[in-house]
């Protein structure tokens, strides 16, 4: 009698496995998909520029020129949507950029050098860690510009919690 052998199963199969059993994933995996779709053709589905106004459609209701109105300005409230996913998914995935970047760099110096440095970099990332995230993002954003990108800029400074597990993975694979 012979036993079935079960093929190796890597570990993306057993990944996309876990993944594709729970529904809110998947749910956010569509949602995040329709934004990555409205942000990528947002110059041919927009019916009109999003900083134009209207002075002769304010706040009008949702309808076929309108899909989702008009608000007190005069702004088509769905092409400033469509618009303003650009323009999230551009500061969220480069905030995640740096944050990677930057955990990755320190991580590769602390398990290079170890000793001091890693203590050093240890030392720091624990004081960053003892503070409130929003309080860190207020006191970015208040040292930097007043404008879009200057609190852009301080969104990478507020993952320092996610940022030092992956220093502290980086610096574990240089170790091995």
């Amino acid at each position: 009698m012979e036993v079935p052998v079960r093929q190796h199963e890597t570990l993306f199969r057993l990944a996309l496995r876990r993944f594709m059993r729970h529904r809110l994933a998947i749910v956010g995996l569509v949602i995040l998909a329709v934004m990555i779709a409205l942000a990528v053709l947002a110059p041919w589905i927009a019916p009109y520029d999003p900083t134009k106004l209207d002075l002769r459609a304010l706040k009008q209701p949702p309808s076929l020129a309108h899909p989702f109105g008009t608000d007190t300005v005069g702004y088509d409230v769905f092409s400033r949507f469509v618009w303003g996913a650009r323009t999230s998914l551009i500061v969220g995935f480069g905030a995640v950029a740096v944050s990677v970047t930057i955990g990755t760099v320190l991580g590769v110096l602390s398990g290079f050098y170890g000793g001091w440095v890693d203590s050093v970099i240890s030392r720091i990332i624990e004081v960053l860690l003892s503070l409130p995230a929003l309080l860190l993002v207020a006191i970015c954003s208040g040292t930097s510009c007043p404008t879009s990108s200057g609190h852009s800029a301080s969104l990478p400074r507020s993952t320092w919690r996610w940022r030092s597990c992956w220093r502290r993975r980086c610096r574990s694979s240089a170790w091995a």
